[in-house]
């Protein structure tokens, strides 16, 4: 049974990342006129969303420099 323990070491390595990957470090909302126009979510990992009140703007995520998106 030892000849998985590589392979179970590394699952619980990449399940650690993807569990910090999903938490927030912190949110901006931006307000014009009593109504939120922009929100800035920022994310553990470095990557940060940005979320739009306006449905013609799409959502912008940003992801740190040199990260590889899969």
């Amino acid at each position: 049974m030892t000849q998985y323990n590589e392979q179970v070491d590394k699952q619980k390595e990449f399940l650690e990342m993807e569990k910090k990957a999903k938490q927030i470090k912190s949110i901006e909302t931006k307000f014009k006129d009593g109504l939120w126009y922009e929100q800035t979510i920022d994310y553990q990992d470095g990557r940060r969303v940005v979320e739009f009140r306006d449905s013609r703007k799409k959502t912008i995520e940003e992801y740190p420099y040199g990260q590889v998106v899969d």
